[in-house]
Parts: C-alpha cells; sequence; structure tokens
C-alpha cells in the first residue's frame, strides 16, 4: 500500500508468474504445469522465448512479476547456468513482501541449491570467471539461491511418479491462494505501512505451534479495524496458513444473529464447510477445537485492554493517532480527492487537524462533509464542530462510555469536565471522598477502555479532546437544570452563577481559577468558610489577593504558582494548610507575614522568586521540615532559621546572593553553641566564598549531607573533620578550592568533579588508606595517581581475584580515566562477572545518568567500596560452585569519551583471596592452541595519525587483538557464551564486530566510497586496518576517508559495547542514526582541525629499518619424523649482544609434508605470540630488572619494537618474502592439496612480518632443540617457555 494515495481498486494483473530454464522444462514440466494452471481458470504468465535473449531482465518481464501474485519458480539441473534465470530469481525475491514464491526443486537437491554444490556449484564457478568484474552481481546471485532454498516449495526426485500428479499438488496450493481475496481497506490508507510492519512483527515473533493471539487495542475510530484488514491482505500474501478468514463486526453480529451465525462462517471461509449446522455455541466451539489444528494466529481489535488481559492475549498493539502531517494527509486526501491542497485552505485544514487530534474517524467524517465547500464554510463548520460535534463521531465513541459501570461513568464524566490535565494524584486526592478506595480501580477501567491516559514524568491525566466533548455533551444531557444543585461547574456562565448566589457557594470545597487570563484580583473569600482547596496558577495578569484568603481555617492546599505580576501576598494564619506552593511568581519580593503557628505545612519549595528576605515570623512555620529555594535572587535569610524544631532539609540552589541576617544581639554566640536538627545542607551555586565558614557554620555540625558545589572558596576549613555524623560530601564545581584541611572520619560519599586546584597534599588526604578500608566510601576526584596500598592494579578495562568460601565483604575498586566528557552527578557503571556469570547490578547510589554535560580533559580518580555502590544478586550462593571462585569487574562501555587508564581491586581480608588462576594453564598455551580459530592481529604505528587520544587508543587495541570481544568473554569466563549480541549467530570476534556482522555491514555499505567497496570486506583485520588508514589510497574520496573511518570504528564498538553491557535488552542497530553522528562527528572533527595536511601522515609505517642494528631476534627451526610423517617447530627469542633469555616455544604440528613446511610454520607461529603477548614489554621488563636503560633515541636507532627473523631454510625465507608460487608447477594431488594448504598463510605472513627482517643462517642449536622437544610432544599443542629450559640451556 501506498501511504498518502488512494488505495488501487484493480488486481494483480496475473494470478502467477512462471520463472524456468526453458531448455531443461519449457516443452516438459513448466508445460504442462501452465496448461493445468490455464484449465483451471489461473492466470498465468510465461515469458516468450524471445524474451529471454540477452544478459538483463526486460522491463516486460519485470512489470509482469510486479502484476502477478504467486510466482513459481521451477528450479531444474540447469536453471544456474543462465545469469537471466539468475536476475529474474533475484527480482522475485525482492518483490517477496507482495508475491508468495513457490519453489519447485526438479529432479535437484534443496540442499544443492542452497550450497550452490553439484550442477548449481558447476554453474557459479563459471559465471565467476564470467563475472570477475562485477563481484556485487554474483553475490546477489548466490544470496537468491539461498533465500530461495530456505523457502517452503515442493521437490520432485527422479523416480517420485508422475509428473501429473505432483503437479496437482502445487495447482491445488496455489487455487486455494488465489481464492483468498484481499479486503477493501481504506479510501486514503495513510499512516498504515509502519503500522502493519509492528503488527507483523508481533505475529513473526511467535511460536509456530498451537495458538498465538495478538491484540489489537486502542479508542473507538483510531483505526484498529481498518489496520486490522491491512494485516489481513498482507497475511495473503505472506501464505503462512492454509485458510484465513476475516470477521468483522463481531460485537453487533453476535448480538444480532448469535455466536454460532459467526462459528459458521468461520468454518465455512477456512474449511470450505458448507453444510454445517450449529446448535448451540458449545457445539461450535468443539468443532472448531477438532477441525482447526496447526498452527493458528487470532487476531483481535478492541476498546477494552483488560478483555484481552484476561484471555492471556500478552502481545498488543496500541493504536495511536495519527501524527500532524499523516492527519493533514489524509484530511487532504478526504476533502480535495488529491495529495495537495489549495494554498488558501491550509489555515482551516490545520485547524481541524488540531481539532480532530489525529482520530481518523474524525477526519474521514470532517473531510467528506467538507468536500468542495468554501473556506467561509469550512470556517463556520469549526465553529459548529467544536459547540455541538457531529453525531457519527460522538455516537462510535460513546460505545465504550455506555459498557462502564455506573461509578466508572460518574468518574469519567468528573475528569472529562473538571480534571483533563491535572495529576492523577490530585485527581485520586480530590475525589476518593467520593468514592472511598476504588479510585484506583475506577481510573484502571477507563485506562484499559481508552477513554483516558496517564501519561509523563509526572503522571498527567489526559483524554483525546472528541472523548472530553462526548463527556461534556453526556454531563449537560443528564444533569440539573439548575446550575446550584449541579455536581460539575465546568461553563464560565454557570460558575458565575453559583459564586454571585450566596445560599449555593458557601459549601463550595474546591475552587479553581487556573489560567484565567482576564482575573487581575482575588476578591473577599470569607462568605467560603468550607473551602479546603483554592488555587489560581498561571493568572498572568493578577495583581491583588483580598486579606480574607488568610483566614480560612479550614484550607488545606492553597497554590499561586507562575503568577508573574503579583507583587504582594497577604499575611497567613491559615491553621488546616498543608501545602503552600508560590513558585514562579518573579515580582514577589516579600514573603508573606505568618501570624500564628502553622503546624501542617511539612514541605515549602520556593523557586524563581523575587524575594529580597525572609521574614522573622518565618519560625512559626513550626512543622516545616523541609524547605526549598532556588534562584531566588540576593536572599537574607535568618541565622536562626537552620534551628526550626522540625526543619531537616534546607536545599539552596543559584540563589546569588545568598546572605546570613543576624536578627537578634548575641544570637550568633549562642549559636555557636546550639546545633540544628538539619540532616541535609545544599547551598549550590550560591556564590560562596570563604568568609561563608566564618558565620554560623558549625551550627550544621549535625549535618549528614553537606553540598557546596559551584561555589568560589578556596578551602574547606579544619573544624569540618568535627562534623561527626557527616557521611556525604559534594564540593564538585569549586573551581577555586585548593586545600582540604581535614576529612570528617565518618565520611563515606565525597564527589570534586572538576576541582581544578586541588593540591597534591589534598588529593593525597582523599586516597587515606584508613578512610577507606573503613568500608561503604564512594570517592570521585581529580588526579591519576594509584595508591600505594592497593592490592592488585591493571592496566586495561578490568580487574580480577579470585576468592573461596564466601564473597568478601570489603572489596574497594579502582578506575583511573581520563575523561573528555563528563555529566554531573555521575558515578561509571561497571559490569561483574562471577564464574563467569554476569550478576544484576543496581546502584544504591541516586546518581542517575547525569545532568549537565560539561566538557573536559581531566584525569580523574573513582574509589569505591563495590557493596556500598552497588548491589549484587545471590552472592550467597556463588561460593557453592567450587572452592575458588572468579570475580571480574569491568568497566568497558563505562562512557562515551573516556579513556582507561588503569583499574585496581584492594580487598582488606587477604586469607581467601588471590590475584592469580588458581586452576588455569598458562594464558599462552590456550590462546596459542586456538590460533586457527582467532583473527590475525598485529599492532599498527597510529603514533603519526592526528586524531582524538582515545580512536588512537581503540584502533591501536584493534589491531593489537586487545578488544575484549564475546570470544576473549567467553575464554575469561566472563561470558556463557561467545555469539554475537547483535547478530546471535556467529562467533564475536574483532573482525565481526567492527565489520562482517550483518547489521554493521549494512552500515559500512551505507558509507563506503564506491572505489572502496570491492575490496573493503576483504583481508584479516590487519590488512583491513592498513587499507583504510592509508591516505594515499583514497585521495579521490569526497570525505577524508582514514579519519572517518576512525571516528566509524569507535562509534560501532561503542554501540557493540552499548549492546553488551546494557541490561535493558537487545537493542539493534540504528542505521540512519549511527550514520548520522558518524557524520557529525567527522564534520566537528575536521571543522577544528581545518588543515588537511595534519591528517595525511602515512597511518602505518610498515617498512623495516636497517636489520643489523635491531635488539630483538627470533631464531625458529622445524624437526620432522619421517616415519610417523609428523612434524614440529619451535623458536627462541633473545637479546642480540648479551643473547639474553626472552621467551621460548615448542610447537607439535601433526601431519606434515617436509622439514621446510616446519620451518615455514615457525616463523608463523613466532610472530604470532611476538604480536599478541608484546614481545618489546617482556624485553623492556628484562633490560629494567637489569638496570638497562633504552633512551628514546637509540630505541630509534635499533628499530624498537621490530625483530629479526633468523632460520637456517633458504626455502622458508623465500616463502615469507615472496608467498606460493601462484602458476601450477605439477599436477599430482599431493602438490594440489599442500598448495592449497599453504596458501592462506601466505597472506597472513606478509602481515605478521611486515615489520621484521628476514636473514639466512647457519644453523641454530637453541632453536633446534626447541623444535626437537615439540617433536617429543603427545600431543598437538604448544608450550610457553618464559625461561630458559634445562634442554636449551647447553645451547645459550
Amino acid at each position: 500500500m501506498a501511504t498518502g494515495s488512494p488505495s488501487s481498486s484493480s488486481s494483480s494483473n496475473y494470478d502467477v508468474f512462471l520463472s524456468f530454464r526453458g531448455e531443461d522444462t519449457r516443452h516438459g514440466f513448466t508445460g504442462h504445469l501452465y496448461n493445468t494452471l490455464l484449465s483451471k481458470g489461473i492466470h498465468t504468465f510465461i515469458d516468450d522465448e524471445e524474451l529471454q535473449r540477452g544478459e538483463e531482465i526486460t522491463p516486460a518481464l519485470m512489470k509482469a512479476i510486479q502484476d502477478s501474485r504467486v510466482a513459481i519458480t521451477v528450479l531444474s539441473e540447469h536453471y544456474a547456468s543462465s545469469s537471466f534465470c539468475l536476475d529474474e530469481l533475484a527480482t522475485i525475491l525482492d518483490q517477496r513482501k507482495r508475491l508468495l514464491v513457490i519453489p519447485v526443486f526438479y529432479k535437484v537437491d534443496p540442499s544443492d541449491v542452497r550450497n550452490q554444490r553439484g550442477s548449481y556449484g558447476e554453474a557459479l564457478a563459471e559465471l565467476e570467471r564470467r563475472f570477475q568484474h562485477d563481484p556485487e552481481k554474483l553475490q546477489k546471485w548466490k544470496m537468491a539461491l539461498k533465500q530461495v532454498a530456505d523457502l517452503s516449495g515442493y521437490h520432485f526426485k527422479e523416480g517420485d511418479g508422475y509428473d501429473f500428479k505432483f503437479i496437482e499438488n502445487i495447482v491445488e496450493q496455489v487455487s486455494r491462494v488465489i481464492s483468498l481475496r484481499p479486503l477493501h481497506v481504506a479510501d486514503y490508507p495513510v499512516g498504515l505501512e509502519s503500522r502493519v510492519l509492528r503488527v507483523r512483527r508481533l505475529l513473526d515473533a511467535g511460536s509456530d505451534d498451537g495458538v498465538h493471539m495478538i491484540g489489537i487495542h486502542g479508542m473507538g475510530g483510531i483505526g484498529k479495524s481498518t489496520l486490522a484488514r491491512a494485516v489481513y491482505n498482507e497475511l495473503i500474501i505472506a501464505e503462512k496458513f492454509a485458510g484465513l478468514c476475516f470477521l468483522a463486526n463481531v460485537r453487533e453480529n453476535s448480538s444480532k444473529h448469535g455466536l454460532e451465525h459467526l462459528q459458521g462462517k468461520l468454518l465455512l471461509e477456512i474449511l470450505g464447510e458448507k453444510n454445517i449446522s450449529l446448535t448451540s455455541k458449545q457445539q461450535g466451539i468443539s468443532i472448531i477445537q477438532s477441525r482447526l489444528t496447526g498452527k493458528k494466529q487470532n487476531i483481535i481489535t478492541t476498546r477494552d485492554q483488560q478483555l484481552l488481559r484476561s484471555h492471556e492475549v500478552n502481545k498488543i498493539y496500541e493504536v495511536k493517532e495519527l501524527d500532524e502531517n499523516d492527519a493533514l494527509q489524509l484530511l487532504t486526501w478526504e476533502a480535495f480527492k488529491k495529495e495537495k491542497a489549495y494554498p488558501t485552505y491550509e489555515e482551516v485544514l490545520h485547524r481541524v487537524v488540531t481539532y480532530a487530534s489525529g482520530l481518523p474517524l474524525a477526519l474521514e467524517v470532517i473531510g467528506s462533509h467538507l468536500v468542495g465547500k468554501s473556506t467561509q464554510e469550512w470556517e463556520s463548520a469549526i465553529k459548529q464542530y467544536k459547540r455541538i460535534p457531529k453525531k457519527e463521531i460522538l455516537d462510535i465513541l460513546k460505545v465504550s462510555f455506555d459498557a462502564l459501570e455506573e461509578d466508572e461513568k460518574k468518574v469519567f464524566l468528573d475528569i472529562a469536565c473538571c480534571f483533563k490535565g491535572w495529576r492523577l494524584t490530585d485527581v485520586e486526592r480530590i475525589l476518593r471522598g467520593d468514592y472511598d478506595d476504588c479510585m484506583e480501580h475506577h481510573i484502571g477501567v477507563l485506562i484499559k477502555k481508552s477513554l483516558i491516559n496517564v501519561s509523563g514524568w509526572d503522571d498527567v491525566v489526559t483524554m483525546h479532546d472528541l472523548i472530553q466533548d462526548m463527556g461534556r455533551q453526556i454531563d449537560q444531557q443528564e444533569s440539573s437544570k439548575v446550575s446550584g444543585k449541579r455536581r460539575r461547574l465546568w461553563l464560565t456562565k454557570d460558575i458565575i452563577e453559583v459564586l454571585e448566589d450566596n445560599s449555593e457557594s458557601s459549601n463550595l470545597k474546591v475552587l479553581n481559577f487556573e489560567e484565567c487570563e482576564f482575573l487581575t484580583e482575588i476578591p473577599d473569600v470569607s462568605d467560603l468558610p468550607n473551602l479546603e482547596e483554592l488555587s489560581f496558577d498561571r493568572c498572568g495578569n493578577l495583581i491583588t489577593v483580598h486579606h480574607s484568603i488568610g483566614f480560612l481555617s479550614k484550607l488545606k492546599i492553597l497554590s499561586a504558582k507562575r503568577c508573574s505580576k503579583l507583587t504582594t501576598f497577604p499575611p497567613l494564619n491559615l491553621t488546616s494548610l498543608e501545602t503552600l506552593q508560590l513558585s514562579y511568581c518573579s515580582s514577589l519580593e516579600n514573603f508573606p507575614e505568618i501570624l500564628g503557628e502553622m503546624k501542617n505545612l511539612l514541605m515549602l519549595e520556593l523557586i524563581d522568586l523575587g524575594l529580597k528576605e525572609l521574614p522573622v515570623s518565618f519560625q512559626n512555620l513550626v512543622g516545616l521540615e523541609t524547605l526549598s529555594l532556588s534562584h531566588c535572587g540576593i536572599l537574607l535569610l535568618p541565622i536562626n532559621i537552620v534551628m526550626m524544631p522540625k526543619l531537616a532539609s534546607l536545599d539552596a540552589e543559584s540563589c546569588k546572593g545568598w546572605q546570613w541576617k543576624k536578627s537578634e544581639e548575641g544570637e550568633e554566640k549562642v549559636g555557636s553553641i546550639v546545633c540544628s536538627n538539619l540532616a541535609l545542607f545544599s547551598v549550590d551555586g550560591c556564590n560562596l566564598y570563604d568568609d561563608f565558614f566564618s558565620t554560623g557554620f558549625m551550627q550544621l555540625d549535625h549535618v549528614e549531607i553537606l553540598s557546596l558545589r559551584h561555589n568560589n572558596f578556596t578551602f574547606l576549613p579544619e573544624c569540618i573533620k568535627e562534623f561527626q555524623l557527616l557521611r556525604s560530601l559534594d564540593v564538585s564545581g569549586c573551581l577555586h578550592l585548593q586545600e582540604i584541611r581535614g576529612v570528617p572520619q565518618n565520611l563515606k560519599e565525597f564527589m570534586a568533579i572538576e576541582c581544578i586546584s586541588l593540591s597534591s597534599s589534598s588529593l593525597s588526604m582523599l586516597s587515606n588508606q584508613e578512610l577507606h578500608e573503613a568500608g561503604q566510601t564512594v570517592f570521585q576526584f581529580p588526579g591519576a595517581t594509584i595508591p600505594e596500598w592497593f592490592n592488585h592494579q591493571s592496566r586495561g578495562p578490568s580487574s580480577s581475584f579470585w576468592f573461596r568460601n564466601e564473597f568478601p565483604h570489603n572489596v574497594l575498586c579502582l578506575l583511573l580515566a581520563r575523561v573528555e566528557c563528563i555529566y554531573e552527578d555521575y558515578i561509571p557503571m561497571l559490569t561483574v562477572f562471577i564464574n563467569g556469570k554476569r550478576h544484576k547490578i543496581t546502584s544504591w547510589l541516586e546518581y542517575g545518568e547525569g545532568t549537565g554535560v560539561r566538557k573536559v580533559k581531566l584525569n580523574y580518580t573513582y574509589l569505591f567500596d563495590l557493596e556500598s555502590a552497588f548491589e549484587l544478586d545471590d552472592l550467597s550462593e556463588v561460593a557453592l560452585e567450587k572452592e575458588w571462585n572468579h570475580v571480574e569487574i569491568t568497566y568497558a562501555g563505562m562512557l562515551e569519551t573516556s579513556l582507561v587508564k588503569a583499574t585496581g581491586i584492594h580487598v582488606l581480608r587477604q586469607d581467601d583471596i588471590r590475584y592469580d588462576d588458581p586452576y588455569g594453564k598458562r594464558k599462552l598455551e590456550h590462546d596459542l592452541n586456538s590460533f586457527e580459530s582467532q583473527p590475525l592481529i598485529k599492532k599498527p604505528r597510529l603514533s603519526r595519525w592526528v586524531g582524538p587520544e582515545r580512536i588512537i587508543n581503540l584502533l591501536g587495541n584493534a589491531a593489537d587483538g586487545a578488544l575484549i570481544t564475546n570470544a576473549e568473554r567467553r575464554y575469561r569466563h566472563i561470558s556463557m557464551d561467545s555469539f554475537c549480541r547483535r547478530c546471535h549467530s556467529l562467533e564475536e570476534t574483532i573482525l565481526h564486530a567492527l565489520r562482517d556482522c550483518p547489521e554493521v555491514a549494512a552500515f559500512w555499505r551505507s558509507v563506503l566510497p564506491k572505489k572502496l567497496a570491492p575490496k573493503f570486506f576483504n583481508g584479516d583485520v590487519t590488512v583491513w586496518l592498513e587499507r583504510n588508514l592509508d591516505h594515499q589510497s583514497f585521495s579521490e574520496a569526497a570525505l577524508f576517508w582514514p579519519t572517518f573511518f576512525g571516528i566509524a570504528v569507535e562509534l560501532l564498538w561503542q554501540f557493540r559495547n552499548d549492546l553488551v553491557f546494557d541490561h535493558s535488552g537487545r537493542r539493534g542497530l540504528d542505521l540512519s542514526g549511527a550514520i548520522d553522528i558518524v557524520f557529525k562527528r567527522y564534520k566537528d572533527y575536521m571543522g577544528a582541525h581545518a588543515s588537511h595536511n595534519l591528517m595525511t601522515r602515512n597511518l602505518l609505517k610498515w617498512k623495516p629499518e636497517n636489520s643489523k642494528d635491531w635488539l630483538l631476534r627470533l631464531n625458529v627451526s622445524g624437526a620432522y619424523d619421517p616415519s610417523s610423517g609428523t612434524a614440529a617447530c619451535g623458536g627462541i627469542f633473545r637479546d642480540k649482544d648479551d643473547d639474553r633469555f626472552v621467551l621460548g616455544f615448542s610447537v607439535k604440528l601433526g601431519e606434515s609434508w617436509s622439514i621446510n613446511e616446519a620451518e615455514i610454520l615457525s616463523v608463523y607461529h613466532g610472530m604470532k605470540i611476538a604480536r599478541k603477548y608484546d614481545i618489546w614489554g617482556l624485553y623492556r621488563d628484562i633490560l629494567r630488572r637489569h638496570s638497562i636503560p633504552i633512551s628514546l633515541g637509540i630505541a630509534r636507532q635499533h628499530g624498537f619494537g621490530k625483530i629479526r627473523v633468523e632460520s637456517d631454510s633458504d626455502k622458508a625465507i623465500e616463502f615469507v618474502q615472496r608467498g606460493c608460487p601462484t602458476s601450477p608447477s605439477t599436477s599430482t594431488s599431493k602438490s594440489t592439496s599442500r598448495r592449497k594448504h599453504c596458501f592462506p598463510l601466505c597472506q597472513e605472513l606478509k602481515a605478521l612480518t611486515s615489520a621484521t627482517n628476514h636473514s639466512y643462517t647457519r644453523h641454530n642449536a637453541a632453536a633446534d632443540s626447541f623444535a626437537k622437544f615439540g617433536l617429543s610432544m603427545k600431543q598437538q599443542g604448544a608450550s610457553i617457555f618464559s625461561s630458559c629450559p634445562s634442554f636449551c640451556q647447553p645451547f645459550i
């Protein structure tokens, strides 16, 4: 269906399209099939022989495919040898959304088609030769063959019998399909396509067995039945069911003709049973259950969500109103029968759209009613609709109201007349007196019947404007004609009439003047003694409030928010007052005097007022527990305000002129002795200086939470350490803070984000061992120094330890990270794995995702007690699995723009804790044994790439195999499987995560420059990075690809981490969103680095230096046993000058053909070890242990980072340097298989050894000893030696 255009009234021109290989079956099987279809009256397209000449599919065939309902593909022996047939097949499969495809495997095995074997494999091999210039077309054909082989179809094997019997089965299915004719959906199916897609996804997500029910739920007139008809038509095309039936108007027809009538219709349409006579609905149920077996999917439309829940319909699609664009388009089609209206109608069209509020029924009724009318007639009609809505609309909407119980009807009318737009808590509070404790139930019923909604962070009650109009019309019809006797007053004239009649108004309890634009004063209300709630919020012209308001003894709620012209407020003596709202009265300079004690007002919030001071009488609010001040300008506060008897929380924000005011003589002296009861004191952004601590600060020594953020003081006083109850202190954003002169001994939470002036002594004080070992601390402050007392440190994003008996209760975690962008109130999220199981964690802290994003470039220290910051589930059970239990804490995916420098763990209890693996063999051995399944890794030289440090680090880690993919996580026992979290089908290697996953590959295809596309998906990690980071290859590209590529890789890895570490469930890659983000980041970066010369340095420099000066060498050798036909290899890394041993290895290879092959494989495995395990890092450690300094100059001179490879096999060196010969030298099967075995190593060896020099040396006994040891090993595998073994010592 086409969004925004009329639905087609004509059906497809053809019922069936036949695709076949003419040479195979035209005059046999396909010819018989065609004739049988015609004899059954099935209109079938079969191509003329002339149409298949040429390489390209013709427009005539394309149109025939598009005009058909069913495509039958006859896949015969030589079908794939025709490029024309394969193009035709690909075109057919592109139309699968609307075209039923039935494959017929005629004397071919479907698995040969799927896997391209046999004649299909031979045909594709020939096509690869012919179309080697067009790899995309070849890939499309292969994919089409795989897709068609996966479809349900028919398989005719040699010897299966006669063709005509087989053909009858096919024709019977086709007849059944084409007998199902699509329903009329709508004259103008605007906005339907996306909704159909969502319902189809719900259908596809169900089980293939049993009954699968889906509910379509929404208010009357929203388009539920229209959507159901559209989905029904889609199911006809998909042909997933033996039968389909659409029962319309079930409620009306069952009440009129009985449920038995509908049951009979269902059996008739699905089974074709014409003579079923049902005597009762129970009989109908029994027959339906017995006859309609197998897979069943029921789609139910209803306004009542509870109906779906009660029948265990758990998959529900709620139909929402049309958005403004779709609503405008539908109205235009209905009124003007075309896509665009005349410009003069634009304004009235928008007014109707606003009135209809996205309800399709209203748009259709109004649009059809106004066809051919002038703009003046439209204007008149709009006024009429607002006064009296169209009866056709209200009658449909009223169905839901009529189904309500009496009390539910009353609650609905209360909301429709008076409470639309109110917060749910306020509605329930006001109405609870009339409906006791049933309010929650009544509200739930109204929501489930789509009459109201509760939405937003503050739970506002909303309803469609037309439903409100319906409710008000019902209220007018049912209520008394005398205004004073009505339950609900919502018309202005009725309210005025009641207020003018004192006898009617004296019992008034609630009076609401909100948003009264013309209200300038609140009059005398002394005649309303029973008033409990008075609100005049958002009265923008209100200037005066009568003093009588201050003496309403029963008043509980007084609200005057956002009265911007109100300058004064009368004195208050309201003994029952529980809520006072004066916020955002920006002209109000004085808080009202409090004439007597008010005990019931517990909380007071004053935001954005013009207050200059609080009066002394403010202390008469003796019940006040919480006072919140924000943006109140110059504010003088009496010092003794903190001494109010019940005040526990004083929170001030951005009160820039904050000052303490001395009220009485000698008060300061008294204040220094008597302490307040404040538990929370916050003065963020109040422009405070050092003198703040000299006046009354010690009165706060009972405070538990102290927030002093974004102020100007330079020190925290020493007296603060006397605050024995202080548990949380936040000084973030205090840019001038230099000294912390004391730290309270019970402090548990400390935040100092952006405190860039803190001295080293203060930072050291924050890392105090005794403070943190006391437990429960969560600290964040600038700097990146690891405390000396920490047990275990790690350079990566993860740290781990083993424990036994029980999980330790005092685990301190350390994270050092360079952060470029930080959120206030942010604590980094971590992931904890215990014995490979990810444990659910919940933050104890109130820090959410953070607010106030700020760009910084600072090193930060996060030091916290694990159990204080996070709750871990089921810790009591994990110790039962084994004696020693492995714990890994990782911060991968922590922040979008951060670079983890180090992590650490400190466990106070040491007796049952260890930091090495008590079970495992060396990791080197494990990884070497799995080399064949690991991607090739190699660290490119990225130091000359100008870009963000985090991207350089990421690319280096990718090339070095240091990204923790799920394959790596599975090995580390921190993941239960190694599969990709996007596709859930393949192992997640680095290359899969960054390039080959289908979702990721789709992203790359959408952004690749044309000239890069053919080879982009070739090669291993090293080749891929080298190709895309080499600027010289892409000078013609529209963008500077190396930079774009690096930014894109970072984003893909970031999205991958979000997927792995976000516990909210699986999320796919948003293709368009990802593209937008990458281009924005690229544009921002290039804008900030306008000179492209900065970017054109070679990113990967592989050419070796002069080898004679290199410091480190690798001697390799092979060993071969002719009697068993097995081989081994080995090697030794050592210092060139002093023969210092660095690392040795032996590998048992198994079957081999020669000593030369073993020698080649020794280079291969040796270089893999060098890359993966940082052989230069090991060498540097050895030099450090011998106190041998290596300066930068010496390192450069000696090619630090490169290795000299020495072998006594000239053939091995030739193989490494030149690769395997590409021309065949012999036709023997042995040499052919050997070449097939060796050829894949050529590219890997070329990449592995591109930063090395190769030399031919005489026999090397040390390397030989490792090779011979490998030969003596009993099983295939590897042994790694970190110290020189005894069998090698004679040769060192």
